[in-house]
């Protein structure tokens, strides 16, 4: 089989794998929360959201923590069982501890799911249009089972399955050891890649959706507005077209993308009350939330795989899931507060500054990032410089090729004798012979006068 074959081979599992986690993924917190108002008679509803987002980043922490082993199928029997329960008890309490449980079984399913993508396809070129069309797909077939079936039971089995399946998919990859991208490089060719800025957009965008969320489930509740209607295939469209731009100018492009669209989010929300342009102001918050999952998804499998740390690349590869889990749990409860106090005006004040911080914080690690590209071509540049001006020195004297190496290690590198004697092989007694030649045929008697001579002719 050719290395092309078997990289698309890889794609193909990998998109899979995303598509059958994500559509779970999609699916449990609501799952969830059914169950949890179901048996509390909605009072703890909220608590069993948070306690979901925080299982949910538990899972991906404790998977970054342990070291990787194939221990994938007990966690999915275990969560099968678990939700299982969650369905047939009726205690609010054991529910809410069931809750917690599940979501962390399942982050740990995700942590291990991310941490394969990210060793074999994490520098494709096609791992933004993979990941974009998996979500996709994922959401497609969320929309039609919500409006067609829309059966908590039949949904929750359905998650189980969609686990069984993933199963499959791994029993039948357990050649696929090595990391690749479609022209046949390692690993080791992967861009270091900055983690500060990911780190804030995505608790920015967080915090946003996070203040948005008040909103948009009172004016679901009331009636006025569905989530789960055609306005949601804007969700789609925006990973779509993430994906593509994921791919483009080594993922440079993602970042200003995703702030933009998060801008006009914002404007968005501005409409949500209003009867008519409600739809519109839907259609930009779900476009930014294609591009705000797919960012989270590629940037940081992105950096999990230009790391050279195992155990710090499992953490890095589900790190965007984690954040968002942790950071909504935390907004959750003070944004419903702020909202009811305040009304939209905290929507927007809030997401107004969010959007600030991520816009500086993108504008001060791009330049930074720039002033780095600057200093590089300098030093490149006098390096240059040096090596052109140390072979016309040499050029003026008639050394032996030995000597002639002696001297560029002197005046280019800066190397002392025994440095100068492990690059050549040979011993240090030979390297000084050599400096006593060039010495010699220079007219100086030390290695300062030999600077001096270059530096000031």
């Amino acid at each position: 089989m050719s290395v092309e074959n078997s990289n698309h081979k890889l794609v193909q599992k990998s998109g899979l794998l995303f598509t059958l986690y994500m559509y779970g993924f999609l699916f449990l917190e609501q799952v969830i929360l059914v169950f949890v108002s179901r048996n509390s008679d909605g009072e703890y509803s909220i608590a069993g959201y948070v306690l979901s987002l925080l299982g949910t980043a538990l899972g991906y922490f404790i998977f970054g923590l342990k070291k990787y082993k194939d221990d994938l199928l007990i966690f999915s029997a275990f969560f099968v069982i678990l939700l299982a329960l969650i369905m047939i008890i009726t205690n609010k309490y054991v529910v809410l501890l069931l809750a917690m449980i599940s979501a962390s079984v399942y982050g740990y399913i995700g942590g291990y799911i991310h941490y394969y993508i990210s060793r074999h396809i994490g520098i494709s070129k096609l791992l933004g249009r993979t990941l974009g069309c998996s979500l996709a797909v994922a959401l497609v077939f969320q929309i039609l089972v919500y409006n067609l079936i829309n059966n908590t039971y039949i949904i929750a089995g359905s998650i189980m399955i969609a686990l069984g399946f993933i199963e499959i998919i791994l029993l039948c990859s357990k050649k696929d050891s090595y990391v690749t991208c479609l022209n046949g490089e390692k690993v080791e060719a992967a861009c270091k890649h900055k983690i500060g800025l990911p780190i804030i957009i995505v608790t920015s965008i967080t915090v946003i959706i996070s203040l948005q969320d008040g909103e948009i489930t009172r004016l679901e509740a009331i009636g006025e507005l569905n989530v789960f209607g055609h306005v949601r295939l804007c969700y789609v469209v925006g990973a779509l077209l993430a994906g593509i731009i994921a791919d483009k100018k080594n993922k440079a492009l993602l970042d200003i993308c995703t702030i933009v669209c998060t801008f006009f989010a914002i404007i968005g929300t501005l409409f949500i009350g209003h009867s008519v342009l409600c739809i519109i102001a839907m259609g930009l918050i779900f476009l930014m939330s294609g591009f705000y999952v797919m960012y989270m998804e590629v940037k940081f499998i992105q950096i999990s795989v230009s790391s050279n740390d195992p155990r710090q690349s499992q953490m890095q590869a589900g790190m965007g899931r984690m954040i968002r889990s942790i950071v909504a749990a935390v907004v959750i409860l003070p944004a419903q507060l702020l909202y009811e106090n305040f009304g939209v005006n905290a929507l927007i004040i809030g997401s107004a500054l969010s959007l600030m911080i991520m816009v500086a914080a993108y504008f001060y690690i791009v330049n930074i990032k720039q002033s780095q590209e600057i200093a590089e071509v300098v030093k490149n540049t006098e390096k240059n410089s040096r090596v052109r001006s140390v072979d016309k020195f040499i050029s003026n004297y008639e050394f032996t090729p030995k000597e002639k190496e002696v001297c560029r290690y002197i005046l280019q590198d800066n190397l002392i004798t025994k440095e100068i004697a492990d690059k050549l092989g040979i011993s240090e007694r030979s390297v000084q012979r050599h400096l006593t030649a060039i010495y010699s045929k220079t007219g100086v008697s030390s290695r300062n006068e030999l600077y001096d001579s270059f530096y000031n002719p």
